[in-house]
């Protein structure tokens, strides 16, 4: 049996679908988001970036458990993973995925990233990722 997102979830992923149609934008953000994610964890420290993924992932129980759960496990794998790596590496990590995200926009998909639309999409970008990556939503 396949598990299929909330409602709630679905909307979410559905808009945020809009702004990454090319599979060029897409390998950008498969590259770009988690890079982005662990780097800023690591910049936060453990207490922010602690606090910032435990925020994260309330609100994503909110939306769907059945994907929080697994994500909260690789999220806490990507702070851990944060702290070993020192600040120059940390920053030059944020500073390319952000080229990424603005490679795939501007050269593949020709459009505004999501979350100038919708703030929330910067959350939803991790979490979008990460069900793919999961088979939790459809390619």
């Amino acid at each position: 049996m396949r598990l299929l997102p909330t409602p709630k979830l679905r909307a979410y992923f559905d808009d945020y679908k809009e702004f990454h149609r090319t599979r060029g934008n897409a390998i950008c953000h498969y590259i770009g988001i988690p890079l982005i994610m662990l780097t800023l964890l690591g910049l936060l420290g453990p207490i922010g970036g602690g606090a910032l993924l435990a925020l994260a992932i309330a609100w994503y129980l909110t939306l769907d458990w059945k994907i929080a759960l697994p994500f909260a496990t690789y999220g806490i794998g990507l702070l851990l993973l944060s702290t070993q790596i020192g600040p120059i590496h940390l920053w030059f990590g944020f500073i390319l995925g952000w080229i990424f995200q603005f490679v795939g926009h501007g050269i593949y998909e020709k459009k505004s990233p999501a979350f100038l639309k919708n703030i929330k999409h910067v959350l939803i970008g991790p979490l979008w990722v990460f069900a793919k990556w999961t088979f939790y939503e459809k390619a």
